[in-house]
This record gives structure tokens, C-alpha cells and sequence, in this order.
């Protein structure tokens, strides 16, 4: 909603020893985008393209000498535009897909550090009921509600931000040459909040870190603060006993809890969360 700022992000977990063991230590699991369940998700296999016509025009006028040697050959505007115009059609006569043998030098450079990004997902929606059954064992899991602005101090974010879903190729000429302090880390960032549109409904929320994975390491646990957590919420067919033996093992901290249950008032598949 406009307007109004986002005070709360949520972790989806299932009743397993590491994540329990990673509440109770105040423990989030930063990954590497070789370690998501979508293959092009914080990836080089990101649909790319190295320019569109519209982009080669902007780098052309903006970052190249040939608008202003034309117009110093005393050529007219629609001479010049001509001229741009023909020399952008022979550059995309080339193909441009960011593929293949030749373009590997420029991956590795640009995007060497991709597969080193350590990332954090997380939802704006504590009842969105699809994430309840992926990621919290068929909603007999439970969901963690975490404060922003305290997960923001007690953290060294490289950066953090919504995800933008998004099915246009990456487009790399126009990210390169969108500014002087332009550098390939931006190009990272780029990369790890874009995701196709199919994975919407996630509405999510990303954290990159300030460091980088160690060589063969897909997932490294970060430390917060206890005060971030603020909520405990318990799958609609989460068993008691589990629920109970969480709460008394976090029964020492501000810690509010919630069982999601089924909104039976509502005309549409609408879960609610109760004070337990």
C-alpha cells in the first residue's frame, strides 16, 4: 500500500532441529543463488541480452563521440539521425544474446562475484497461504515475524530491497552505462532483486551482505539481535506439542505468539493469525 512503511518481514520454517536451533541463537541463513529452488534466480542464467535499440541509442548520445564529430562535419539532424540510426540496426544485426564462448570473459568479469553474494529471502505477507505450505512443511511449520529497522541495525548489509518481478531480459549495456561510479557489484545488486513474474505471489524481501561466501560454501549463518524477532506464528496444522516445547524454549523473550488459523467469516481463502 502507498504510503505506508513496511515495518515487518517474515521467515517461512518447518519444524527441523537447524531451524529451531537457529531461532533459539538468533541465526539467519544467508545463500549463494546456486542454493535457490529457481535456477535463474541470482544467477548468469538470468535472461540477458547485451543491448536493445533503445538502450544502444541512450549509450550512443550519452557515452560516444558520434552525435557531436557529425554535427561538427556540419551533417543535418536528420542526417544524423540517420547515421545513428543505421549504425545501431548493424549493431543488432550481431547477435546479442549474452551467450555463448565470447561473451565468458565479460561474465566473469562483470559477474564474478555473483556466485559469492550471500542473500536472505524473506515475505512481506505472514498469511500468504502458498509460502505457508512451500517453505513451513504443508502449514504445520511455523513463521518467524521480524522487526526491519532492528534487523537493519544489528546486521552489515552490502544492500537490501523488494524483489522486482520482472520477465524483460537483463538488459547490460543499459546497467553498465547508467553512470560514472557505475561498478560490477551494482550489477550484482541488479541481479539478485530480479525475478520472473511466476514468483509474485512470494511478494518478497531481500538482504545482500556485506561479505562474500568462502569458496564451496553455499550457505553461511549471520547473527541478529534477539529483539528483532517479534512474533512466533504457528501453522494452521502445527502439532501442540511442538508448539509448546518452541514456546518454552523462547518463553524468557518478548516474543508474541500466533496460530494461523482458517478465516471461516471470509468469502475467499483468507488465513488469520490468533494471539495464542
Amino acid at each position: 500500500m502507498i504510503g505506508v512503511k513496511l515495518s515487518s518481514l517474515f521467515k517461512f520454517r518447518a519444524f527441523e532441529n537447524n531451524h529451531i536451533e537457529a531461532l533459539i541463537k538468533n541465526e539467519l541463513w544467508f545463500s549463494v543463488g546456486s542454493a535457490f529452488n529457481d535456477p535463474f534466480d541470482c544467477s548468469i542464467n538470468l535472461p540477458m541480452t547485451w543491448a536493445t535499440g533503445e538502450t544502444l541509442l541512450k549509450f550512443i548520445a550519452h557515452h560516444t563521440e558520434l552525435p557531436m564529430v557529425l554535427h561538427r562535419e556540419w551533417k543535418s539532424y536528420s542526417e544524423i539521425k540517420k547515421i545513428i540510426e543505421v549504425t545501431i540496426k548493424n549493431m543488432l544485426d550481431k547477435p546479442i544474446v549474452f551467450n555463448g564462448e565470447s561473451s565468458d570473459i565479460y561474465k566473469e568479469i562483470i559477474f564474478g562475484n555473483l556466485e559469492k553474494s550471500l542473500v536472505l529471502c524473506l515475505s512481506k505477507n505472514v498469511k500468504n497461504n502458498v509460502l505457508w505450505s512451500h517453505y513451513s512443511n504443508w502449514h504445520t511449520g511455523f513463521c518467524i515475524e521480524l522487526d526491519l529497522d532492528s534487523l537493519l541495525k544489528s546486521m552489515d548489509l552490502y544492500c537490501h530491497s523488494e524483489v522486482i518481478y520482472d520477465d524483460k531480459p537483463y538488459d547490460i549495456l543499459s546497467n553498465i552505462g547508467s553512470g560514472n561510479n557505475y561498478s560490477t557489484r551494482q550489477l550484482i545488486k541488479d541481479i539478485c532483486f530480479k525475478k520472473c513474474t511466476n514468483w509474485k505471489y512470494e511478494e518478497e524481501y531481500r538482504f545482500v551482505h556485506n561479505t562474500m561466501a568462502k569458496k564451496g560454501v553455499t550457505s553461511t549463518a549471520i547473527s541478529y539481535n534477539e529483539n528483532c524477532v517479534k512474533a512466533i506464528y504457528f501453522g494452521c496444522k502445527a502439532d501442540e506439542k511442538e508448539i509448546q516445547s518452541l514456546c518454552n524454549k523462547l518463553k524468557n523473550r518478548n516474543i508474541i505468539f500466533y496460530k494461523m488459523e482458517i478465516d471461516n467469516n471470509s468469502s475467499s481463502y483468507e488465513l488469520k493469525a490468533v494471539v495464542m
